[in-house]
């Protein structure tokens, strides 16, 4: 690319779950040649196609890393805080690797190619309508929902699903849309 040993690779970031945190990012592979110093790009992308257009706008524009790319022919870079912000943006993201020192490095692409590796903290799946906590939204359940029926004035009120201060029939509706197995 326009005389530059550049290498993009593409990750889709979908199945990280809506609400998550990443933890650690790391970008992880096997890579032979010269020692240098060079640099990681990031860019969150819409879709996952990896372009003489896309690479170039990552190249000229995505964010900077720098990186020592040390004599060992494996590798694992720890993403920034930034980098790690980007993989929940979009559906991808694309990461570039370049050595800028020296022109003789090779990443390996074959079964080791590199990985991005993410430890990621997931928030509670909610079950709001599980009154018991036993994991069910059931029969339970419904009878505590029930019992609190009416205005929420001088009781509990964890049986006002829609917040309304008042159990009625909207949170029973609530209640049978989520039975069965609490996620």
């Amino acid at each position: 690319m326009g005389g530059k040993q550049f290498a993009v690779w593409t990750y889709d970031t979908s199945l990280i779950p809506e609400g998550s945190s990443i933890l650690t990012a790391s970008f992880n592979g096997q890579r032979s040649g010269a020692t240098g110093y060079g640099f990681l790009k990031f860019m969150s992308s819409n879709t996952g196609t990896i372009s003489t257009s896309s690479g170039g706008y990552l190249f000229s524009s995505g964010m900077n890393q720098s990186v020592s790319w040390s004599s060992a022919t494996n590798f694992s870079i720890n993403l920034s805080t930034s980098a790690r912000g980007m993989l929940l943006d979009n559906q991808f993201i694309m990461v570039g690797a370049y050595q800028s020192s020296t022109s003789s490095m090779t990443i390996d692409n074959s079964e080791y190619a590199p990985k991005l590796s993410l430890l990621v903290e997931t928030p509670e799946p909610v079950c709001e309508a599980d009154f018991n906590d036993d994991g069910y939204v059931n029969v339970s359940d419904m009878l505590e929902l029930i019992e609190s029926w009416g205005p929420c004035f001088l009781k509990s009120c964890d049986a006002d699903l829609d917040g309304d201060n008042i159990v009625r029939v909207s949170d029973l509706l609530i209640l049978i849309d989520s039975w069965g197995t609490c996620q």
